[in-house]
């Protein structure tokens, strides 16, 4: 995404309506330049950019700058892996602040809860607890959750809802 590599693929995606999700905590501008010239394709974050490794109060550094590009309205980020970045047990209250400020600033049609919990099996959370540390811990309004929960993905990807 730096040495001009991927240039190619940017027109490609946009002009084809391909959605395109990056792993990408360490070229928020470079997407942010990606996002302003092609402003029809839609660019999801995974992991709301944050580094991996990165623990607690750190991640405040990563979620920051991914709501930076909030002002960029083609670009989502999914709201996974969240307690890969905590030392905090389930349901993991001392990173519910940086989850709830990219919601505020991204807004909840641009943010997608995923579990990721292929990272967390044998590590003692559920499926059940990764849903429910959305739903019942976090303190998201109805229709917060609604988009979080699912529509929000459906409707960046053009997804029909059922």
């Amino acid at each position: 995404m730096v040495d001009g590599t991927a240039d190619w693929y940017w027109p490609y995606a946009e002009e084809l309506g391909i959605k395109t999700m990056v792993a990408a905590p360490t070229w928020k501008a470079e997407l942010g330049v990606i996002a302003k010239k092609h402003p029809k394709l839609r660019l999801i974050i995974d992991n709301m950019g944050i580094l991996a490794g990165t623990k607690d109060d750190a991640i405040e550094l990563w979620t920051s700058s991914t709501a930076a590009l909030s002002v960029h309205r083609n670009i989502y980020v999914k709201l996974s892996a969240v307690p890969c970045y905590t030392t905090d047990v389930y349901p993991f209250h001392n990173v519910t602040q940086y989850v709830r400020a990219m919601v505020h600033k991204m807004g909840p049609q641009r943010c997608f809860w995923g579990s990721d919990l292929t990272r967390r099996f044998g590590r003692g959370l559920t499926y059940t607890q990764a849903i429910e540390h959305f739903t019942k811990h976090i303190g998201f309004s109805e229709t917060e959750l609604e988009f979080v929960m699912g529509r929000g993905i459906c409707d960046c990807l053009e997804w029909p809802i059922e």
